[in-house]
């Protein structure tokens, strides 16, 4: 299945003082875009009467040249630390209340934003919370079933009926799409409307993370997101039955941005220092392949559909359409040579008496290329139907393939 948006990104800087920039994430959304006009006139300044003879048009802040005036629809700006340091006064600026100061130092103790904290005391089948430290996700839940590298560094332990994606150590991420998983009293398989008798629906939520403001697009009919204290709620939904949930994603806020699960404008004062964490790509793309094998058949199990059994031949068929899609840029059934994934099968040797394909293309992970399948009709008839006894998965960077058989 593919998605309607392409991965786009724009900043725009409106002054030296005031940024918003956009990400536009995969999903009905288009790339943002805007001109706008602002001037940098070379000013000369003069303090009680006298001449400022430095440079009229750079001043050096902190060691970067930075313009001295801008002006923006009629309005002049001026970086305070050059009217501070001609006036003698200390200019300071504090990250976490975004608060600036041109003198005497104000007590920002009082107003100083409280750091996230754990979540309290709510009824939750997963037994373990955002911030946990892997040794105690150890002794609650014991040994994982299978471990997986995700993206951004995430790695996933999995159990019968939850996923816990840890990084350096440290739970950010909580999912799961059994029937028995709960988070406060929100149930997989309850509709949407009940969902949102527990957590309230904001169309443009917001988060304060890495000193500054980000706001988030949740105008989707299969992925919502909601806010629950200091962590992020991401509802999936089943569009073809009544909008029923059918996974439930807890994950740090911050992971918002990292793995851009939803499209976000940001503002800022100082620009933000958010963290890299690379993706080990060969190593994702293999480990993603067998999530999406153990998602489907979740999604078989809910229906009383015998699970599929991995094979090794057509995940090599599958691969290599992930792969050509990717290196000539294009999304088909077909491939770049015109060979149909039939012929793909047939040259791994793959004798079938049945066989069907599902292709997606920029989702951000396993988990969501299994549910967009699982919202649209064809796709969700190919990857539920008992008649098909083996699957193989390949997967290329943002690029997905399932190669379903019956010998």
């Amino acid at each position: 299945m593919k998605t309607t948006g392409k991965l786009a990104a724009s900043m725009l800087a409106l002054t030296a003082a005031f940024t918003v920039g956009m990400w536009t994430g995969a999903g009905e959304a288009d790339d943002f875009k805007e001109t706008i006009s602002a001037y940098f006139y070379p000013v000369t300044y003069y303090f009680d009467g006298k001449k400022d003879t430095s440079d009229p048009k750079i001043y050096k802040n902190n060691g970067s040249n930075v313009p001295k005036t801008i002006t923006y629809e009629g309005t002049t700006y001026v970086p305070l630390r050059y009217i501070g340091e001609k006036l003698g006064k200390q200019v300071g600026y504090d990250q976490k209340t975004r608060s600036v100061w041109l003198g005497q130092k104000p007590n920002l103790s009082t107003t100083t934003s409280p750091s996230p904290t754990k979540v309290g005391s709510v009824s939750t089948s997963f037994k373990v919370d955002i911030g946990d430290r892997w040794d105690t996700v150890q002794a609650r839940l014991g040994a994982a079933k299978a471990t997986y590298m995700g993206a951004n560094q995430t790695k996933w332990w999995v159990y019968d009926r939850q996923w816990v994606g840890f990084r350096d150590g440290y739970v950010i991420e909580l999912f799961s799409s059994d029937p028995s998983a709960q988070y406060n009293g929100v149930k997989v398989g309850i509709t949407r409307s009940e969902v949102e008798k527990k957590l309230k629906y904001i169309a443009k939520p917001e988060w304060e993370l890495y000193g500054a403001k980000f706001i988030f697009q949740n105008d989707g009919t299969e992925k919502v997101l909601y806010k629950s204290d200091s962590h992020a709620i991401i509802a999936y939904y089943d569009t073809l039955d009544n909008k029923r949930l059918l996974g439930l994603r807890i994950v740090n806020p911050t992971e918002l941005i990292h793995k851009k699960y939803f499209s976000y404008t940001y503002q800022y004062i100082r620009k933000p220092n958010i963290p890299s964490y690379p993706t080990e790509t060969a190593t994702v793309n293999q480990h993603a392949a067998k999530q999406v094998l153990w998602l489907s058949n979740v999604e078989r199990a809910k229906k009383n559909v015998p699970a599929l059994a991995w094979s090794d031949q057509a995940a090599a068929s599958a691969y290599k359409h992930s792969k050509d899609m990717s290196d000539h840029n294009y999304f088909s059934h077909t491939t770049y040579n015109g060979k149909s994934p039939f012929d793909l099968m047939t040259e791994q040797k793959i004798k079938y008496t049945l066989a069907a394909e599902n292709i997606a293309m920029g989702y951000p992970d396993p988990i969501e290329a299994v549910f967009g399948w699982m919202n649209s009709a064809g796709h969700r008839k190919s990857l539920l139907n008992p008649s098909f006894k083996k699957l193989g998965v390949g997967v290329y960077g943002t690029y997905y393939t399932q190669h379903f058989f019956t010998p």
